[in-house]
């Protein structure tokens, strides 16, 4: 990560908690990117597999449920 010049370094202020979400960059600091805007819809999820992802994590277990309530029903 590169250091703005207007920010001073840990070093300058000991006192300065090291993670500070206050001063939270906006724009991605890597090398590769060169201080352009972070692309954060890269790690958003489509509201399309969020809606799949909630199915199969309700669906696969009521399945199990059902199949399991089945089984015992069928050996009574």
């Amino acid at each position: 990560m590169t250091q703005h010049r207007d920010r001073s370094s840990q070093t300058e202020r000991p006192d300065a908690p090291a993670d500070n979400p206050v001063e939270a960059p906006t724009t991605d600091e890597s090398a590769g990117e060169g201080g352009l805007p972070a692309d954060m819809d890269y790690y958003r999820a489509s509201a399309r597999s969020g809606a799949m992802m909630v199915l199969a994590t309700v669906a696969i277990p009521l399945a199990v449920i059902v199949g399991i309530v089945v089984v015992l029903l069928v050996a009574l």
